[in-house]
């Protein structure tokens, strides 16, 4: 009867624990972006807090750059089914709330990884104007070739 009790405690214990680093995940993740006039990152972090919202996004990352907006997001292991259905979601509230520019919505890691570098690289000011036009194409182009692998996979 004991060792029954003291699993429960742990299991227990376990179970909140990772509630509470998935909160601190969310908000540690959500860093605001430098909205110095070189930058310009207000729709970024203007998208961070209408999607704030979204339970099922555990780490999200916008950047953007005059037209250009790019979106990558991870959900937790347990909304991995409904990704499709996720990511439709936020490209359809992102389209309507920007008509006129062009979104890129991702959840690859390595784009998660790039755009994670360029959002502290933009956050800390390490970074020209130039050189985020460049880093930023290159993630889009990143996420076409992606899109065309898994096409290509769900082909075969």
């Amino acid at each position: 009867m004991k060792k029954i009790l003291l699993i429960g405690f742990i299991a227990l214990f376990l179970i909140s624990c990772e509630q509470q680093t998935n909160e601190i995940q969310k908000d540690a993740v959500l860093m605001k972006l430098s909205t110095h006039e070189q930058y310009e990152q207000d729709t970024s972090n203007d998208i961070k807090k209408k999607l704030r919202h979204h339970d099922e996004l555990q780490k999200l990352l916008v950047v953007n750059e005059g037209k250009d907006i790019v979106v990558a997001f991870d959900v937790p292991h347990k909304h991995r089914f409904s990704l499709a259905k996720i990511e439709q979601e936020l490209k359809q509230q992102l389209d309507s709330d920007y008509p006129h520019r062009k979104i890129t919505i991702s959840t690859d890691e390595k784009i998660l990884l790039e755009l994670g570098e360029l959002e502290k690289d933009i956050h800390e000011r390490n970074i020209d104007n130039q050189e985020l036009k460049k880093r930023l194409q290159k993630i889009i182009q990143l996420t076409t070739d992606e899109a065309k692998r898994k096409d290509l996979h769900e082909q075969i």
